[in-house]
């Protein structure tokens, strides 16, 4: 571990806000933030706005209700999503890959 007092010109580096989680997991997916916390319901969109509705729970401590105001939608939708994210985990491989290799790219910019 690096100690950043003994060194003064070395900083340590600042966690990601949720605009910039929501931005680099869009870049990362190649998708809009406009599209994304638009109504489309193609797959794409609803995977990544179910890796942010979890990221966001998860490692930001955001309530569910905080969340759907984010993206224009009501507290048991993204309680859905999040049950939905945690059954695709399981059984989606593809949906899983995407997952972590999303979370691999900002889940250390994250802590």
């Amino acid at each position: 571990m690096v100690n950043y007092f003994a060194f003064p010109g070395l900083r340590k580096p600042k966690p990601l806000t949720v605009t910039q989680i929501i931005s680099e997991t869009c870049k990362l997916n190649k998708v809009k933030i406009t599209d994304v916390k638009s109504g489309i319901v193609r797959r794409n969109m609803v995977d990544v706005r179910r890796i942010l509705f979890n990221v966001l729970s998860e490692y930001e401590n955001i309530t569910h209700k905080k969340i759907g105001l984010m993206f224009n939608k009501d507290r048991s939708h993204v309680c859905h999503e999040l049950r939905r994210h945690r059954e695709l985990l399981k059984y989606d491989k593809n949906y899983a890959d995407t997952y972590n290799e999303t979370l691999g790219k900002i889940g250390k910019k994250i802590i």
